[in-house]
């Protein structure tokens, strides 16, 4: 007896290929890992200060982590109400709902910033309890920068999700790449330029979030778009659309949240294990992203070894990785570089992997199906 097709989709006539679905997402994956790798570039930066400046900083990014899933997920419901308006060619009520997503958004963040401004210490010491003095202070004044940024990253979420609704999800990708460096080079420049300390890393952090949020605001300004956000003191709430943004945001925001509420409620009983086991933990964070992540490597090269006329033999530890090739490497890496893969070389024969250590298993992934495809050219 055959089974029934409970849906019978013509896969000739679909609206969308997987080459344009992956076109799209793969933009919005690294973007969100990127609205989470400033607090991480801070905490590994802020390492060189000691364990109290290090504890201080992991204790509020765990906070931030929570609030940034939460912006992500207003980002969702917006996206959804916009993308909802252009699929039915209705470019007025795009245009009206992304307005709406904007004030809404705004309005929240706000919200959210006047009450970590004025309550940031007893936050703090009611999530975290009786920790040192030192991290106590630092964690103060890292949170009351970070607080202020707040709106900027809340509306860049909603920016971004307006860009991604109309089918732009690269544009916001490259605004995240550039601020992220200009974290970084701020975070060096406060931080061991000026002598500034936790509050030269929290700085850096606001500005790169106040760039983002202008960025994406100018480019959403522009005519030719297709949903064009501008004249902001003419934007008036719709009450009954602002729900539908929210019916739709609040439950992703609470299913996105869970797993930030479980890290912040180891956070908050490791605190009460004294300075030294808060920083430990938060470089033990970024360890087990290694240790993870440099095992997913490892199996991955060793299945294009496997699969490949050309690759031999993969080999090395952790994030630290080789991959002899019976082909010259240098043009395998040029070959890579002109479909957007960074590769280094060690010698003639040996194609050299050395990421950050904040990869993912996401960008492990596109590595792999861009140097399969490469290496198919020189079999």
């Amino acid at each position: 007896m055959s089974k029934k097709k409970l849906f019978n989709i013509d896969k000739n006539d679909l609206m969308f290929n997987n080459k344009v679905l992956f076109a799209l997402l793969i933009p919005i994956v690294i973007e969100q890992l990127l609205n989470s790798f400033m607090g991480m570039v801070d905490t590994m930066m802020v390492s060189n200060l000691g364990s109290q400046a290090i504890s201080g900083v992991s204790l509020v990014d765990s906070v931030n982590n929570l609030i940034v899933q939460l912006f992500s997920a207003m980002a969702t419901g917006a996206a959804i109400i916009c993308s909802h308006y252009i699929g039915m060619k209705d470019k007025k009520g795009a245009n009206k709902a992304a307005r709406q997503v904007v004030l809404t958004v705004a309005v929240i963040a706000i919200v959210i910033t006047i009450i970590g401004l004025l309550f940031r210490r007893p936050i703090l010491s009611f999530i975290f309890g009786k920790v040192e003095q030192d991290v106590m202070d630092n964690a103060v004044t890292y949170f009351l920068y970070t607080a202020l940024s707040y709106p900027f990253l809340a509306l860049f979420s909603a920016g971004s999700a307006i860009f991604r609704s109309c089918g732009n999800s690269r544009y916001p990708m490259v605004v995240s790449i550039i601020s992220n460096l200009i974290n970084v080079t701020g975070n060096a420049i406060l931080m061991f330029g000026l002598n500034m300390g936790v509050a030269g890393a929290a700085i850096s952090t606001l500005v790169s979030r106040i760039f983002c949020m202008v960025v994406i605001f100018i480019a959403l300004s522009k005519p030719k778009l297709e949903i064009v956000v501008s004249q902001y003191y003419t934007i008036r709430p719709d009450f009954k659309l602002i729900a539908s943004i929210l019916a739709i945001g609040v439950p992703s925001g609470i299913e996105n949240s869970m797993f930030q509420f479980g890290k912040l409620a180891i956070q908050s009983t490791v605190s009460t294990m004294g300075t030294a086991a808060i920083a430990a933990q938060a470089m033990t964070n970024i360890l087990e992203n290694v240790n993870r992540v440099g095992e997913y490597l490892g199996k991955k090269l060793d299945e294009i070894a496997a699969g490949s006329k050309v690759a031999k033999e993969a080999r090395g530890m952790g994030l630290m990785r080789g991959l002899e090739c019976d082909a010259p490497v240098g043009e395998i890496c040029a070959k890579a570089l002109d479909k957007g893969l960074l590769l280094l070389t060690a010698g003639t024969n040996v194609i050299r992997f050395v990421p950050p250590l904040v990869i993912k298993e996401e960008h492990v992934d596109q590595m792999a199906e861009i140097l399969t495809e490469v290496l198919k050219e020189f079999e």
